[in-house]
């Protein structure tokens, strides 16, 4: 099988510059640097993926090879079939996600091969590091030049596979990465964000305290908390109400208090009320967001002030606050939205409306602004690429809220000649990650949890010729399970 080129013979200075990004070891460094000193006993090599108790590290030997011409060589062992995935994945090695032969698979059939996870478990094996040892590392110490780096790449992959294997046997595996404040040193906080998304998308509730726990650790870096708040928010989990209501004194990331805002609204944990009230001066979208979800009758008047700031043609402004006022029990604040903005159909007015009208779908407005919305459909007119996004958006809605009919005609427009409209159809179905941007669905605080559709994505994704629209068509499906794993009791 051909291997890898970052790691070929024929390439030894070529791997070292791309992996090291410095210069190789001189050749008397040898002996420190051969893969052969690592072998417990050459003759009955360890291959099992437990540490031997010399302190040698059998998964050297299990899923690396070392070069018999040239010193610091490494190829993959060709003998494992995840080993065998990877090499045709080329450039693409850390991420399964860019290997579109697998992630397909993955995506859209639901199928892993067992063989495999079990070995991408074992690349998540850590040790303690002998210069760090309250910290943890991969079991590829000591650090050998690119070796070490090898293992980061083989931890990325292992991370990432499971996820999009919806691996639940992983889950220890994956949670043992993150789940104590000592393990955020070395490798684990760039990959905490990565074990975090897929602990999401397998589905696996049991784990919304390691979750919890990954965003209390402030050492690392800011998307795992983020992006951490709603999937727990979706679950419905409390297990984050102490970490983000802490949040408000100590966060200055404003995308993660947004996220923790919208966390604390979706588990209606209305004790945060007065707190995200404060923000409406310095993160009024985001906490405008989280009260709309809340729907907390406490915060009328909060809100009616910030609505006497906005005059009627700031409607990108006025609209989310009356959303807001409507949710938490002001239905003069929705029988303005329908009579000064709805009937307009302008598609950026039409798109700020849905987006905040999903959130009031379990309200006692509820029925009525799904009656309104569908009204709004059925009276738009025209042909062009406004009329069309305009009833993309109602239509988007509507899905959300249960209706089949709307959620076929956001299926249709996978087809669409244009790309545009494609593009926006993916966005509404999940394929966009960044949620508090997501018009579409709530602002990723609702969405398609429809697993019907994942066959339409599929077929898309086979016709589909625009690698970004590929890889959103694989992002909306996985985020579709994913969300059908979170609306399951």
């Amino acid at each position: 099988m051909k291997l890898i080129s970052l790691f070929s013979r024929k390439s030894t200075y070529l791997a070292a510059a791309l992996l090291l990004a410095s210069t190789l070891v001189p050749q008397t460094a040898q002996a420190q640097f051969d893969l052969n000193n690592l072998l417990q006993n050459k003759s009955n090599p360890v291959t099992s993926g437990t540490a031997a108790a010399s302190g040698k590290h059998p998964l050297i030997l299990k899923y690396l090879t070392p070069g018999d011409e040239y010193w610091n060589t490494i190829s993959l062992n060709p003998a494992q079939k995840v080993n065998q995935l990877i090499a045709k994945c080329g450039e693409a090695i850390g991420q399964p996600f860019k290997c579109p032969d697998l992630a397909s698979q993955l995506a859209f059939e639901q199928k892993s091969d067992a063989e495999v996870v079990a070995s991408a478990q074992e690349f998540l094996t850590t040790i303690p590091s002998s210069d760090n040892p309250s910290g943890l590392d991969f079991a590829l110490n000591p650090k050998l030049g690119g070796v070490k780096m090898y293992g980061l790449k083989l931890i990325d992959w292992g991370i990432e596979y499971l996820g999009l294997a919806a691996s639940k046997e992983a889950v220890p595996s994956l949670s043992a990465l993150i789940d104590s404040d000592a393990k955020c040193h070395n490798l684990v906080c760039r990959q905490k964000s990565a074990v975090v998304k897929s602990l999401w998308q397998i589905g696996d509730k049991s784990a919304a305290k390691t979750i919890a726990g990954a965003m209390e650790n402030t050492k690392c870096f800011a998307d795992h908390k983020r992006y951490g708040a709603y999937w727990l928010g979706l679950w419905g989990s409390k297990d984050a109400v102490g970490v983000c209501k802490k949040a408000f004194k100590d966060e200055k990331d404003g995308e993660v208090l947004t996220g923790c805002m919208n966390y604390l609204g979706l588990v209606k944990e209305t004790s945060a009320t007065p707190q995200i009230l404060r923000m409406l001066e310095s993160q009024e979208k985001g906490a405008v967001m989280a009260l709309t979800v809340m729907g907390d009758p406490a915060a009328l008047d909060g809100l009616k002030e910030v609505l006497a700031k906005y005059g009627d043609n700031q409607y990108l402004n006025r609209i989310p606050v009356l959303m807001a006022l409507a949710a938490s029990g002001h239905a003069p604040a929705w029988q303005e939205v329908v009579k000064k903005y709805l009937g307009k159909g302008q598609e950026d007015i039409t798109k700020l409306i849905s987006a905040s009208a999903v959130l009031l779908k379990d309200g006692k407005l509820g029925a009525q602004v799904k009656k309104d919305l569908a009204a709004a459909l059925a009276a738009s007119k025209g042909s062009d690429e406004n009329a069309q996004l305009h009833k993309l958006a109602l239509n988007s809605a509507l899905a959300q809220m249960g209706d089949k009919n709307a959620l076929n005609a956001l299926l249709k427009e996978l087809n669409s000649s244009k790309a545009d409209l494609r593009e926006r159809a993916l966005e509404a179905l999940g394929g966009n990650e960044n949620y508090s941007y997501n018009l579409y669905n709530g602002y990723g605080m609702v969405g398609i949890s429809d697993t019907s559709v994942i066959p339409k994505l599929k077929a898309f994704y086979e016709a589909e010729t625009t690698e970004k629209l590929q890889e959103m068509a694989l992002t909306a499906a996985l985020e579709v399970s994913a969300r059908a794993k979170a609306a399951a009791k």
